[in-house]
């Protein structure tokens, strides 16, 4: 029998029956979805990887803005934009013993971005 005979037959739409028979011939179940933690905690690990894997060349001119971990100016109200919610931050003292003198040309200029604000843990 046709789907559009057995939709017909049944009293349904044809797509209704092409659905039910592609979610019963599927031989995996359904995965579950990683939670928005799980994800998160993945992609902190391909950045982290990412950023640390330096390159063997020396520059010149090197461009930095590291991801300053800081408070922001309410716990209550400011934690759904703080920094942290977005992307893997670090601590000033990681940040500080980050090993940009072997990627420096001997005459290197650092042009260095940083954040200002209320209760900045520098």
């Amino acid at each position: 029998m046709s789907q559009r005979q057995a939709a017909k037959v049944l009293g349904v739409d044809q797509k209704t029956i092409s659905n039910d028979l592609r979610k019963n011939s599927s031989d995996d179940e359904e995965k579950p979805r990683p939670t928005k933690a799980k994800r998160r905690a993945r992609r902190e690990i391909e950045l982290a990887t990412k950023q640390t894997a330096l390159p063997a060349k020396r520059y010149g001119v090197i461009v930095a803005d590291p991801q300053w971990r800081f408070e922001p100016y309410s716990r209550e109200t400011g934690m759904d934009r703080a920094a942290d919610n977005h992307y893997p931050t670090s601590a000033t003292d990681i940040i500080a013993a980050r090993d940009v003198q072997s990627i420096s040309a001997d005459d290197c200029v650092l042009f260095l971005g940083v954040r200002f604000g209320p209760r900045v843990s520098y």
